[in-house]
């Protein structure tokens, strides 16, 4: 069964929302919630949901209605987990279409639920009923600017396939997947994991429809690229070859940029493209709306020295992807904290190359006292360095 969509909405829609009223103790209990999802206690928020989202719809607030939708969201994901796919569908539905009563029926969030849901019942052999939920959900994302070459869209044409597949619809199988891996190719480039690893399902949906002989092609396709692949090769752009000249030239190239700063956060600093990607994403970012990059003191500094210089590369294409990945250009605490930890990953994976680095060292050793102590330190230096803008 495939994953989950790549690109799940946070679920935080109510958050402000729960400022506001005076339910301490619900929203105590809703912060435990998330707290106990994101340690991966699922069991917990299985405990708790069903009883909390009881509560939420009592309490007859402005929020209850997003409120109600993160904790279905949170008892699906949580359900599906524990291997209780029918569960996590029902949890789902209900998300939905809460949404669709709320005149949400038009959002991405509308539609990752629906797949969700789609891919719950999948995993539950109801397989029909998965087939129209992500089909449903395709009708939506489909209408949605910018949708149309996206993670999430992939994913449900993923799933539209496979629930094709187990329905016997082997020629409908293919045409989604076929549209999925030109999504996934032109997003990452088929030298890539993401699209080796899903060209497998097409020599499936190929074979059940009886095309041995397109079949075997691409299987020597997925042995070829996966040869190349190994070797190093990968598909990356070169910035001399790119009109950046206005913000709209620079959004024919987002996927191409989301590419690089993919590949610097999960390559070594020695690759041998790091310095490409980071031309390209240094230019791109300079030209384009589509992400504004902050820097503090410490992170700038970066730059001096050669053996902290990738870390600031690091950083710039942690801040890229966020933007990319929430359709939010803003400078937010959000982005500057996934920036920060996701610098600090690549530090611990790459220290041995590059010799310690003061700066990091210190952020490392306040996690080792408990990630909180690091997530406050952060918003401290969040809130310092907008008052400094």
């Amino acid at each position: 069964m495939k994953r989950l969509l790549l690109a799940l909405i946070a679920v935080v829609m109510a958050l402000t929302a729960f400022a506001q009223t005076d339910s301490a103790s619900y929203m105590a209990r809703f912060n435990d919630l998330s707290s106990a999802y994101e340690a991966g206690n699922y069991q917990h928020v299985i405990d708790e949901g069903e009883g909390l989202a009881v509560i939420c719809d009592s309490l007859n607030l402005a929020c209850s209605d997003s409120s109600y939708v993160s904790i279905q969201t949170f008892l699906g994901k949580s359900y599906f987990r524990m291997k209780r796919p029918l569960d996590a569908a029902k949890a789902a539905d209900k998300a939905w279409q809460r949404l669709e009563k709320m005149g949400w029926n038009d959002c991405l969030l509308y539609a990752v639920m629906l797949d969700n849901a789609g891919l719950y019942y999948l995993s539950a052999k109801q397989n029909d009923i998965g087939l129209e939920r992500s089909k449903k959900a395709l009708g939506v994302i489909s209408t949605i600017p910018d949708a149309a070459v996206s993670n999430d869209m992939s994913v449900i044409l993923q799933h539209i396939a496979e629930g094709s597949f187990y329905t016997g619809k082997y020629d409908d199988a293919i045409i989604y997947e076929i549209r999925a891996l030109n999504i996934i190719e032109k997003i990452y480039g088929k030298h890539s994991k993401e699209y080796i690893d899903e060209l497998s399902y097409l020599s499936e949906y190929y074979r059940a429809a009886k095309e041995d002989a397109k079949a075997d092609d691409n299987d020597a396709e997925i042995k070829s690229l996966q040869a190349e692949y190994d070797n190093g090769m990968r598909d990356l752009p070169d910035a001399d070859n790119r009109d950046f000249s206005s913000a709209e030239e620079c959004h024919k190239y987002k996927y191409e940029v989301y590419r690089c700063a993919d590949y610097v956060l999960t390559h070594s600093v020695r690759s041998k493209y790091i310095n490409q990607c980071l031309k390209y994403m240094m230019i791109w970012t300079i030209a384009t709306d589509e992400v504004s990059v902050t820097f503090d003191k410490n992170e700038a500094k970066l730059v001096e020295k050669d053996n902290t210089k990738p870390y600031f590369v690091a950083y710039l294409a942690a801040c890229i992807k966020y933007a990319l990945d929430k359709n939010d250009s803003t400078f937010s605490q959000d982005m500057y904290i996934e920036a920060i930890t996701s610098m600090l990953n690549y530090y611990i994976n790459n220290r041995d190359l590059t010799g310690k680095v003061a700066y990091m060292e210190k952020y490392i050793a306040l996690y080792d006292k408990g990630e909180e102590k690091l997530f406050d330190v952060l918003r401290k230096n969040y809130a310092r360095l907008m008052k400094q803008k």
